[in-house]
């Protein structure tokens, strides 16, 4: 199956002066779509390709992803508790371009 990029930027910090964190999480391009179309039974390990949110390096939707610190979660998010933030990107997030990472490939592509 193909991972997708699903990312969030803040839209309130988006329009100000400040950097904006965008952040990414991978998800499984079929299951996602399922489950946006309303199938919430899926489970959600399903449905993302791991439980981890990662943040461009630098401001803007491209470039090497890293780990968001705690308090960057709990500023974008609310919280820094891994389930809220997947049902919230889920809920908010975007899908990135038409890019597709199979998985071999995430490790190559990411600062993890």
């Amino acid at each position: 199956m193909a991972i997708q990029k699903l990312i969030y930027t803040d839209a309130n910090v988006e329009t100000s002066q400040e950097h904006p964190n965008t952040m990414v999480l991978m998800v499984e391009d079929g299951m996602y779509q399922k489950y946006k179309g309303g199938d919430k039974s899926i489970p959600l390990g399903e449905v993302v390709s791991s439980y981890k949110v990662f943040k461009y390096a630098n401001p803007g939707k491209s470039g090497k992803l890293g780990h968001p610190s705690k308090r960057e979660m709990e500023d974008t998010f609310g919280t820094s508790r891994d389930h809220d933030i997947v049902l919230f990107m889920l809920e908010k997030g975007k899908l990135h371009g038409k890019t597709e990472l199979e998985k071999g490939e995430l490790h190559g592509k990411m600062m993890i």
